[in-house]
């Protein structure tokens, strides 16, 4: 866009609100306030964050999402990158050192490193299904917040089959990883009742009515003659459909129609479900609680960058609007395999990695079985049958149908592993 005269000015303000507070740190210094290094590291960071928020506001390209305002998501960007920087030097720094940039940072932790990690009871494994049981788990805050975040998936993946093959990968990563993070481990009833088909589904229900209720709004009526129903719009009536997309676009994400249209879609699910398994290895890695604070940013920040800005992005590449990757993409795929990494790294010294168990026949066999049968239909479908003649999804062969769904039945044998 053409430089205009606010851009300087917003630089110009940006220097002077962190010199401002620089000076205000040294102010106090003087003052003998001295500062202690929590606070001191939280006034570093946040000041790196500012200037990066500022600066992509005033030079970032524009994502695919311009509501309310393009600035929004310039500074989800920034953040995205603030976050990506931490995990880069997270990654090369020496252990103690990161944890010491963790307890700076989060100062209330006050964890010791050496101590060893909190005992998990079996009370979530008291299998015996009542009413005072069910009410109880149907009133937690986990059920709402499964229903919440499903709702949220249906809205921005928009398609049923993304979002059901998503939700029953999850189940079984739950059920791979017990040996890993014991916190996976619930009766059957709570992971195929309650979550599965209960929680789960009734978010994406939510989801879909909410689609379809977006769908029914004329939004060029709403921007372009400023009136609802003929009556003209006030200032608050305006800021309020400032906050309406300019359209919804149904997806059809075309999973068949090649095999990078395949591997590119399901890549948008295994990269969100890395990103949730990282939350419970972050909790044993640095100790930090299932409540505090920082899980809940973590979740609405990926929610707004991997999410709703990914997700956009990679549907416009993949149904050819868009002929690169969207820097929302490459961002989340950046994070992604960093995060990952940090978190294994440090966790493998928060828990004695030599005396971890293995995963066992009973997990690799019903993977590598999924794998061999997936991987061969992929084969014959792509570059035998429907890809190569043309064939309609109807004329192909029931075989082949039939090894399609039939590849995921070696994942049940992992149901051996739900608590009875």
């Amino acid at each position: 866009f053409e430089e205009q005269p606010r851009q300087a000015l917003y630089g110009a303000l940006l220097m002077v609100v962190v010199i401002g507070a620089a000076e205000t740190l040294r102010y106090k210094e003087r003052a003998g306030k001295e500062l202690s290094s929590s606070a001191a590291t939280q006034a570093m960071l946040m000041s790196s964050l500012f200037c990066l928020c500022v600066y992509c506001i005033l030079n970032t390209k524009d994502s695919v999402h311009v509501r309310p305002h393009p600035a929004v998501w310039r500074v989800t960007h920034a953040v995205a990158l603030f976050y990506l920087i931490i995990l880069s030097a997270m990654a090369v720094a020496p252990l103690q050192l990161g944890h010491r940039l963790v307890d700076l940072t989060f100062p209330e932790l006050k964890v010791e490193r050496s101590a060893a990690p909190e005992a998990i009871t079996d009370e979530h494994l008291q299998c015996e299904l009542t009413m005072e049981v069910l009410y109880r788990q149907l009133s937690s805050v986990w059920f709402t917040a499964h229903v919440l975040g499903w709702c949220g998936k249906m809205c921005v993946f928009r398609s049923w089959r993304i979002c059901l093959v998503y939700s029953f990968l999850f189940e079984m990563i739950e059920l791979s990883l017990q040996w890993l993070i014991p916190e996976f481990q619930e009766c059957w009833w709570d992971s195929v009742i309650l979550d599965f088909l209960i929680s789960n589904m009734l978010g994406m229900v939510l989801g879909y009515f909410i689609l379809r209720l977006l769908n029914q709004l004329d939004y060029d009526h709403l921007w372009s003659k400023g009136e609802i129903e003929g009556v003209e719009m006030t200032f608050f009536s305006r800021m309020l459909v400032q906050f309406t997309p300019l359209e919804i676009q149904n997806y059809e994400w075309n999973t068949n129609h090649s095999m990078a249209h395949w591997f590119f879609a399901h890549f948008m699910i295994v990269v969100p479900l890395m990103l949730e398994t990282n939350s419970f290895f972050i909790m044993q890695a640095f100790h930090i609680p299932q409540n505090h604070p920082f899980h809940v940013v973590r979740q609405l920040f990926f929610m707004l960058i991997p999410a709703i800005q990914g997700i956009a992005e990679a549907y416009a590449y993949n149904s050819g609007r868009s002929v690169r990757w969207g820097h929302a993409m490459w961002t989340m795929a950046l994070v992604t395999i960093l995060e990952t990494y940090v978190v294994i790294r440090y966790w493998a010294v928060a828990l004695d990695f030599n005396d971890l168990p293995t995963p066992g026949l009973g997990v690799t066999v019903p993977w590598g079985s999924f794998l061999i049968l997936k991987g061969t239909w992929l084969v014959f479908f792509f570059y035998v049958y429907q890809v190569p003649t043309k064939l309609q999804p109807n004329d192909l062969p029931m075989w082949l149908k039939v090894l399609d769904y039939g590849s995921i039945l070696p994942l049940f044998a992992l149901s051996r592993y739900w608590a009875f």
